[in-house]
């Protein structure tokens, strides 16, 4: 692709996907500020309503790894439309639920289509942009699922203040029915794929299994230690079959003989664990904002926003940098303020200081480095892979964010449930991300050693 610029249908199609990505991604998280509200409607726990946010992610985790046999099997253009269709319909029915149990099925539907609509972003950026501009256009995908985790609270905070939960979904389905139609306009109508690849179902299965039982395993941690361990072990044992499973098949699943390559390893890891943390804040905080300084649900969703439209700004301008200077000084530069971010949080939580304003500030420094860093630990780790193994690495990478922010959830949910109060259990939280981000510093940084890397 010669061309320094996408042709304008190109650029239109991007637009529709990552309409219906950013808003998939964003729901993700609209409903942590309605938790207590949902509780109350439903006469359950708080606990179990968390479940509306973990069940999605796990989903994501389980459908993401068809995303490389879904590529091979399907037209781009197939593939957006059942998504798009299978997530409309499944949020309309989502703001019409008559009990929990209909919203938590709702829910796994949403979470199907956007399962498949998530890696088809980094798969058409890939496809249709140039190189010239590649960095740029991956800031632009990479903003989409990094930011849109920080709007959900503070949109689910606006309606449900000022309308009702439901209207988070009902209101939602404004956005995939318009990237709709502009799909259909604008996505090219490639050939229908004939031959299509061998599908290993038993191997999806048992991922599935695997993924499964560890999210289990790791919420009931805390309540019936026993009865998790089991349920962990039963996940590695699952692994464990499909890691030898996926070595004796010539079309693996998930591809994992590429976290051999080292640097890709590194910035898998380093990627994962931002998404950690990244999902774990936007849980912790509107719960800190709303049980601790006793404040609404509005307000706990605005406390994120600033950061959030910060970090979308400098995503892109970051994947510019990338593509003029190399990727070293914005990954190095972003991973350091990452950490002097929750530092700062860290040490006013230590001395019970935290309120609304320093909150406010900590988290913008936080995105600040998220701007600078995260779109481009993926694209540095792509950078790495024949273009062969492009959409079997963006399955591995999508995979991985989906899960590390799941189990980001679940963890948070069960420090909140065990420790008394939500303050000491922040600074714990907090304070252990913060040695995360310190050691991801280094590891970054050297990949950079004694290489011709920038």
């Amino acid at each position: 692709m010669n061309s320094e610029k996408m042709a304008r249908n190109d650029i239109w199609g991007l637009f529709a996907i990552c309409g219906l990505v950013f808003t998939a991604v964003c729901l993700e998280t609209a409903l942590n500020v309605a938790f207590p509200t949902l509780a109350r409607n439903f006469h359950t726990s708080i606990s179990t309503v968390t479940w509306l946010t973990t069940i999605y992610l796990l989903v994501l985790s389980i459908i993401v790894p068809l995303s490389a046999y879904l590529n091979k099997a399907f037209t781009t253009r197939q593939l957006f439309i059942f998504s798009n269709l299978l997530f409309l319909i499944a949020l309309a029915l989502s703001g019409w639920a008559p009990n929990f149990a209909w919203l938590l099925f709702f829910r796994t539907l949403q979470a199907i289509g956007a399962g498949i609509a998530l890696p088809l972003v980094f798969n058409y950026v890939a496809a249709t942009a140039p190189l010239k501009i590649l960095g740029f256009m991956m800031g632009i995908a990479n903003l989409i699922i990094s930011i849109a985790p920080a709007v959900g609270p503070t949109y689910g905070g606006i309606i449900l203040s000022n309308v009702s939960w439901q209207a988070i979904f009902r209101l939602a389905c404004l956005v995939p029915f318009i990237t709709l139609i502009i799909g259909l306009i604008f996505l090219r109508k490639e050939p229908t794929i004939k031959k299509r690849p061998h599908f290993d179902f038993i191997s999806w299965l048992i991922l599935s299994a695997c993924l499964t039982l560890l999210v289990l395993g790791l919420e009931r941690l805390v309540t019936t230690p026993i009865f998790a361990v089991i349920l962990l072990l039963f996940s590695g044992i699952f692994l464990f079959v499909f890691l030898n499973r996926s070595k004796k098949t010539k079309t693996p699943l998930l591809k994992l003989s590429l976290f051999k390559q080292k640097d890709f390893l590194k910035n898998s890891l380093s990627f994962f664990i931002v998404q950690f943390t990244l999902l774990s804040l936007n849980l912790l905080l509107p719960t800190y904002v709303q049980q601790t300084l006793h404040l609404s649900a509005q307000v706990s969703g605005f406390v994120i926003f600033p950061g959030a439209i910060l970090g979308s700004i400098l995503a892109p301008i970051s994947g510019g940098l990338l593509d003029e200077y190399g990727a070293k000084l914005t990954v190095i530069l972003g991973s350091i303020i990452n950490f002097i971010g929750l530092l700062l949080m860290s040490a006013a939580l230590l001395f019970n200081h935290l309120d609304l304003m320093l909150l406010l500030i900590f988290y913008i420094v936080y995105m600040l480095g998220v701007g600078f860093s995260f779109s481009n630990i993926r694209t540095l780790a792509t950078m790495v892979l024949a273009d062969k193994d492009q959409a079997d690495g963006n399955a591995l990478l999508t995979t991985g964010q989906q899960l590390s922010g799941s189990i980001g959830t679940v963890f948070v949910s069960a420090m909140l449930s065990i420790i008394s109060t939500v303050i000491t259990a922040s600074f714990l939280i907090i304070t252990l991300f913060s040695a995360l981000l310190f050691i991801l510093i280094f590891v970054i940084s050297s990949q950079f050693k004694n290489s011709r890397a920038n």
